[in-house]
């Protein structure tokens, strides 16, 4: 890669595109156009089709993950906090971890691994 590509940037795009809400389609087609580009070779690897999976499966992960989020907001506002509790911690064995804000919460990759609740 030339001098003139910011390879850092470019691949943090690339990640900010996969993790994307936009459509399975429209992500395949950004990341191939994008390989192209960076020379990655994932068009032309044996790993492309079992990499454009686990791509997809964890932006399908992340959608769920959201949908609980969401329920979850819901009971907590109904005060049954040991329901949403349970919700959580279906979240967290998503790979995910629910931050509660003011508006209402924010989904995030949990890059620990560990257990974020007591009980787990």
């Amino acid at each position: 890669m030339g001098d003139n590509l910011n390879t850092p940037v470019a691949l943090a795009v690339l990640w900010k595109t996969i993790n994307s809400e936009y459509p399975d389609e429209q992500k395949a087609a950004t990341i191939l156009k994008m390989d192209g580009i960076l020379g990655l070779g994932l068009h032309n690897s044996e790993q492309h089709l079992q990499s454009t999976e686990l791509l997809f499966s964890k932006s399908s992960n992340r959608e769920k993950a959201a949908e609980l989020a969401a329920e979850r907001n819901i009971l907590r506002n109904e005060r049954k906090f040991n329901e949403a509790d349970h919700v959580r911690k279906r979240i967290l064995e998503m790979g995910f971890l629910v931050k509660d804000t003011p508006d209402g919460f924010e989904l995030v990759p949990n890059k620990t691994g560990g257990c974020e609740l007591r009980d787990c």
